[in-house]
């Protein structure tokens, strides 16, 4: 039986098994009946469509079905019925219309052939504002956001006018913080406009901002949309998710419900996923009831997205429960409870659920590979490491981005340079990751020869292109923290801040260390005055004074810390405690053991002091 919409083709098949593929049954050679051999369907080009194309009266039946059938091979991915119906345009003498054109743009596009569908837009004597978003629309389903951009441009040049769907897909395209310009000028386009009220805009608009950096803006486009829909609350959970604003990101979902608005699947999959901050278990086993509520407990992102929550939370029981639970396990599900296993230190169930999954056959990916190698990281198994760096190879993964990061991570921090190095070089794409990772193992070498040195290496990454994060910085202070260089430590410091990272609190921290270890103790107070502070920092600040034997000003700092709230990280009295013992000189003695034992009484409070 023939589609409907196949009909009219059928009487120009040259012979009647040419017909087969009109059929609802799969075709045979996948040949479409206008063309007599397959070269021509293959290779076609204007001249062949008109040369091969029936020339009979009867053809005109398809001028009112040629856009369903243009839609059918889009649906049905189906790149040579698409060519043979504009084939058919071309013949019918139907080039030239608006109608047909943007089709025609829209298909090549959606089949990411963009230099044919930029061809009939160049050659289109009229275009319409559908004209121009369907061409932004089918370079940003491409990735190339700067056409996007120059396309935009353009049309404010020859003053074509901008509708919803243009500025949702403008604003699509502003993926980096430089970008950012670009979307505030749409963004005044909008409100000038009076779109800023369409969800779909609006929304778009929030994404924007939050890629680029600025989540106050986008939390004031959020709320300033007066009826919200689903999509929109879903897409708002996601970002603060993201940001660690997991708090948030439940009062939206008791604003959604409250609403009157239905939950879907996604909903509790990102608010879930979002239960990392603290309070955030109790929020998690709530969603987790109201999950089984609303049915959505056999969806297995759901369940996967339980697993890591009740992961990060320590109850690794309970997201093995969960598990076991699940019935249509994916490998991101298997991929979870590794992660929970290795993440909470349990190395020999990592290890044996690992080779549980080799041994049932799960098809294993490069980010199963980098979470156990994560483990035997941290756990200094350099031997188990090896063996899974043998599977990469031999399953073609060793070349990937995230299995190479992590296998240079693995023998950088298990002492091995020359390995990690090697593996290294041969990684086809390096991220900063990568980069990261070797700078461990050159914190750990103690012996280094000029081809080795981590500032040559620094070198090296900034002209390859790739950005230094804060991450790198942190590093490359402790390094120059190390070695006592402090040129070199303050040639980074600029360099830090030139990159755009002086309000990130790790970097911040390392430069007080690094200020501190290099003898200047008053630079490392004048950053330390500048920055908000975590508990991490006041350890900086009073460890760089217990490391130079200043008692009283160690006191000061640690009164000033308990006045504002701020209790030691885990760990830290102890440090100090071994600072302030070492460092310590006949004339301040009695302030230290004043205050050695002000932080003994901080160790064993179960509540800070």
């Amino acid at each position: 039986m023939v589609h409907p919409i196949f009909q009219p083709l059928v009487p120009l098949s040259i012979l009647p098994s040419y017909a087969c593929p009109l059929y609802i049954l799969p075709p045979n050679n996948g040949f479409h009946p206008i063309f007599p051999n397959p070269s021509q369907s293959l290779k076609l080009v204007k001249p062949q469509c008109c040369a091969v194309l029936p020339s009979n009266q009867n053809n005109n039946f398809l001028l009112n079905d040629w856009s369903q059938l243009l839609q059918f091979s889009i649906g049905s991915q189906d790149y040579m019925l698409a060519k043979t119906i504009h084939g058919y345009l071309i013949k019918s003498g139907c080039e030239g219309d608006l109608f047909v054109d943007n089709n025609l743009v829209n298909l090549y596009s959606k089949f990411s052939n963009m230099n044919d569908a930029q061809s009939i837009f160049d050659e289109m004597p009229v275009k319409s504002t559908v004209t121009w978003t369907t061409l932004m629309k089918g370079y940003l389903k491409n990735g190339d956001v700067e056409y996007v951009l120059c396309i935009a441009r353009d049309m404010c040049m020859v003053d074509e006018k901008f509708n919803e769907h243009t500025c949702s897909v403008v604003l699509q395209a502003c993926r980096s913080p430089e970008d950012r310009f670009f979307g505030e000028q749409v963004h005044a386009f909008v409100v000038k406009s009076g779109l800023q009220e369409n969800v779909v805009v609006a929304t778009s608009l929030v994404s924007m901002y939050c890629r680029s950096g600025h989540f106050c803006c986008a939390e004031r486009v959020f709320g300033g949309i007066t009826v919200k829909d689903a999509q929109c609350i879903n897409y708002m959970i996601l970002e603060y998710g993201k940001a660690g604003l997991g708090d948030k990101a439940f009062q939206i979902f008791v604003d959604m419900l409250q609403s009157g608005l239905k939950p879907s699947n996604y909903t509790f999959t990102n608010l879930i996923s979002s239960c990392d901050f603290s309070g955030g278990l109790y929020v998690g086993k709530q969603l987790h009831g109201l999950a089984v509520n609303y049915g959505f407990m056999c969806e297995t992102s759901v369940r996967n997205a339980m697993i890591t929550m009740y992961g990060q939370h320590g109850m690794v029981e309970e997201a093995e429960r969960v598990f076991a639970e699940l019935e249509d396990r994916s490998l991101i599900s298997w991929s979870a409870l590794l992660s929970v296993f290795v993440k909470n230190g349990h190395a020999n169930k990592a290890f044996e659920f690992f080779l549980n999954m080799i041994q049932i056959g799960v098809s294993l990916d490069s980010g199963c590979f980098s979470t156990v190698l994560d483990g035997c990281s941290e756990w200094n198994n350099l031997k188990f490491g090896a063996q899974i760096h043998g599977l990469t190879v031999k399953l073609g993964h060793v070349s990937d981005v995230n299995s190479g990061t992590a296998l240079v991570d693995l023998y950088a921090k298990c002492g091995s340079l020359k390995s990690a190095r090697a593996i290294f070089d041969r990684l086809r794409n390096k991220t900063i990751a990568s980069f990261n990772a070797i700078l461990v193992g050159y914190l750990n070498s103690k012996v280094r020869d000029d081809e080795e040195d981590p500032m040559v290496f620094f070198s090296k990454l900034r002209f390859s292109g790739v950005k230094p994060d804060g991450v790198t910085f942190s590093r490359l202070f402790c390094l120059s923290a190390n070695q006592a260089c402090f040129v070199t430590g303050k040639s980074l410091h600029a360099y830090a801040i030139k990159a755009g990272l002086e309000d990130d609190n790790a970097v911040g921290n390392a430069v007080i260390t690094m200020y501190a270890k290099c003898g200047t103790v008053q630079d490392a107070y004048q950053i330390f005055s500048g920055m908000n502070r975590d508990c991490v920092t006041w350890n900086a600040i009073i460890s760089a004074y217990a490391l130079h034997g200043e008692g009283n000003n160690v006191l000061l700092l640690f009164e000033e810390m308990k006045e504002q709230g701020t209790t030691l990280a885990k760990g830290g009295t102890k440090d100090l405690k071994i600072s302030l013992d070492k460092h310590s000189n006949r004339r301040n003695r009695n302030i230290m053991n004043d205050a050695l034992i002000i932080f003994d009484c901080q160790e064993s409070s179960p509540f800070g002091l």
